[in-house]
């Protein structure tokens, strides 16, 4: 009778345009968080925020533990605009969250590592921002890039080394995104991979070209040979890891081994052995 009356009810909130209560009647809110629906968020958030919302729709926006859903409500909507290619309306939802209730600082994008490691253990003394302390960072380095011009390549350098370490591949993919699979390297039509339990998917940040753009600036406004060096190595590791995630990679039949690149992919290795061999 349950299943019977949260079909029943799924289907006259559809109607009624009320996504998020339909979905609300089949699922929890973690089911959705990786790959949000807009739709469905900003229909729980105006439930969450209206003063006089029935006592069902409070059951409909309140947790298990009895607190308020509308700070994970507005944290997912950040994210999911982050993603979508909209920084500052990201920003200023995040702030709307009260700044106690903005979570702890564990992110640091803008710290280089050589190795890539997803899950690799980072001081707890580095961990310096949260996701909105990013976004007010990248705001501010791209005000300095464009502004200070006898810095601007360290600038766009730290720009390159935040997108990728933001991205699948990087330690802080965690603030663009809720849910990682080791699985998921293989390339996926709009990056998005089913999952049994998630309704609308999985969705990968594999998209590398905000990185590499700003690392091609380094490259255009740098006199230092040494970054230029390090941000063609960057360049030549983006361009290899888009490969390998795309629809035309062909894996080595031995495992033990390096896939073999198109030409296409090798130009920044080439130019790194080419032009920087003495860095």
């Amino acid at each position: 009778f349950k299943k019977f009356i949260d079909d029943k009810l799924a289907y006259e909130y559809v109607q009624q345009g009320h996504a998020g209560k339909a979905f609300r009647m089949h699922y929890s809110l973690e089911a959705i968080k990786p790959n949000p629906q807009a739709n469905i968020i900003n229909d729980l958030i105006a439930i969450a925020l209206d003063p006089e919302k029935s006592r069902f729709d409070k059951i409909l926006t309140t947790k298990q533990d009895g607190t308020k859903m509308i700070e994970d409500l507005l944290n997912i909507k950040g994210v999911m605009l982050w993603n979508s290619g909209e920084p500052a309306a990201a920003l200023e939802t995040f702030k709307q969250i009260p700044v106690a209730q903005r979570g702890a600082n564990r992110f640091n994008p803008f710290i280089e590592r050589a190795k890539i490691c997803v899950h690799c253990k980072q001081s707890d003394s580095l961990l310096i921002y949260n996701r909105p302390g990013i976004l007010e960072r990248i705001f501010e380095l791209e005000f300095k890039a464009n502004s200070d011009y006898s810095n601007s390549a360290l600038y766009f350098y730290q720009l390159g080394l935040a997108h990728f370490n933001l991205s699948y591949f990087g330690p802080n993919w965690n603030a663009m995104d809720y849910f990682r699979s080791g699985g998921n390297w293989r390339y996926a039509k709009s990056n998005i991979f089913l999952h049994w339990y998630f309704p609308f998917g999985n969705k990968e940040n594999h998209n590398l070209s905000k990185a590499k753009s700003y690392f091609e600036k380094v490259l255009e406004v740098s006199k230092d040979r040494e970054r230029s060096a390090r941000a063609t190595f960057w360049l030549a590791r983006c361009d290899w890891l888009t490969y390998v995630t795309s629809s035309g990679y062909q894996a080595p039949r031995n495992s033990n081994y390096l896939p073999s690149l198109p030409s296409e992919y090798r130009v920044y290795y080439q130019q790194l052995e080419a032009d920087y061999a003495e860095t």
